[in-house]
């Protein structure tokens, strides 16, 4: 169940396969067990998945901005601009709750189909399609007018 639910969310076999082995890992080290250890898994290793695809994004940013510098291309006014749209980007995600932002992370991150999405967070493809657009047009409203929307 969760080689499945790991390939899913990565199409690189080791990485899934690392993230379920680090699953049971947790698993193992709770004092005692979970009272529904699927549902306990499945949760770890979709939070592992996230945390995984975060760390994955920052130490590409990072190599990125290593490449520029050693390139000599990178201006540092740019890196500012490019810092401070960042910064309204990650301010605008935080106000979407952890549904939205699981859709956000399943379609743009883990590469996952609107179907695949479906059958792990639940719901039709069309009503993820719909609200991952949704989503997407809040952002973009939100980082256009430079401060926070309330929620649809």
């Amino acid at each position: 169940m969760l080689r499945a639910l790991a390939q899913q969310l990565f199409w690189d076999e080791a990485t899934a396969e690392d993230l379920v082995q680090t699953t049971f890992l947790a698993l193992a080290r709770l004092p005692e067990p979970p009272r529904y250890p699927k549902a306990w898994s499945w949760e770890t290793l979709r939070k592992l998945a996230a945390a995984f695809h975060r760390q994955k994004f920052r130490r590409e940013k990072r190599e990125r901005k290593v490449a520029l510098l050693e390139s000599g291309t990178w201006d540092p006014l740019e890196g500012l601009a490019h810092s401070e749209a960042m910064g309204q980007v990650w301010n605008a995600l935080e106000t979407l709750d952890s549904a939205d932002r699981e859709l956000l992370v399943a379609i743009l991150w883990g590469n996952l189909t609107f179907m695949e999405a479906a059958k792990v967070l639940g719901g039709s493809a069309s009503n993820l399609h719909r609200r991952y657009h949704q989503i997407l047009d809040q952002l973009r409203l939100q980082i256009k007018e430079g401060h926070h929307v309330e929620q649809k």
